[in-house]
């Protein structure tokens, strides 16, 4: 016999003792092996559906009928399955609108208009959910506006949501990474204006600059320190390096 109708035998069987997990698991290794029988798809389909997935058993039940479906009541019952779970069609447009209004958002960010991409994605939060992506459009739009402490409440409701993708854990790294270098920034500033000749001050103050994004005051910030130090080929190096990010 067949090792696809063996575990589909032993799945009907335990459907008959409640065990619908365990035969789950059996009815998709009979409709994935072995020769594509419609029957097959269909028990997995009902399977899907008595365990709540849904969308899995609508597409089991398309897959039986495009095999032909078999028996009239499996036809029967399939179709009216996928009828009853169709979403609606004014759904379908409301879900299509707020796709654009989100894609319309995520093109005001590229751009950098922060204000307009905030108009778009702030409201999708109450119409369409607090969802990993929608936060972290909205705390991208609030960093850019630099409303920094609302963009941090957003992304970290965001990595609190079990599957957050990737893309929130980098924005919400690059926030406390910006945040630590004004930080340092701060207190290296102060440094040098107390002591003008303090070469590790000047130094890293260059440092930190060129991680912020700005070449130039790195680069006075290292012709300074070069004064101080003239031999210090650490920081000509650093002054090439602003060079060569510059194109010259």
């Amino acid at each position: 016999m067949e090792p696809d109708v063996v575990a589909y035998r032993r799945a009907v069987e335990l459907v008959r003792q409640g065990r619908h997990l365990e035969a789950l698991a059996l009815f998709r290794e009979a409709a994935t092996t072995g020769r594509d029988r419609p029957l097959e798809h269909f028990a997995l389909a009902s399977a899907y559906l008595r365990t709540g997935q849904v969308e899995e058993a609508r597409t089991e039940f398309r897959r039986f009928l495009d095999l032909g479906g078999g028996d009239p009541a499996h036809e029967a019952a399939a179709l009216k399955v996928l009828e009853r779970t169709e979403p609606s069609t004014s759904l379908r447009r409301d879900l299509e609108a707020i796709r654009r209004r989100f894609d319309e958002g995520l093109a005001y960010l590229r751009a950098g208009g922060f204000q307009a991409a905030l108009e778009r994605l702030e409201p999708l939060l109450a119409e369409y959910g607090r969802t990993p992506e929608v936060l972290n459009g909205v705390a991208s739009a609030l960093l850019g506006l630099g409303r920094e402490d609302e963009a941090l409440a957003r992304l970290e409701e965001a990595v609190a949501v079990p599957g957050s993708p990737p893309e929130v854990l980098v924005s919400l790294g690059r926030l406390h990474f910006q945040r630590g270098c004004r930080t340092a920034l701060a207190a290296l500033t102060a440094a040098t204006e107390q002591d003008p000749r303090s070469l590790v001050a000047w130094y890293n103050r260059g440092i930190v600059h060129m991680a912020l994004g700005d070449h130039d005051a790195a680069e006075a910030a290292w012709r300074r320190a070069l004064e101080l130090d003239p031999s210090d080929r650490g920081i000509r190096a650093n002054l090439d390096l602003v060079s060569r990010r510059r194109g010259i």
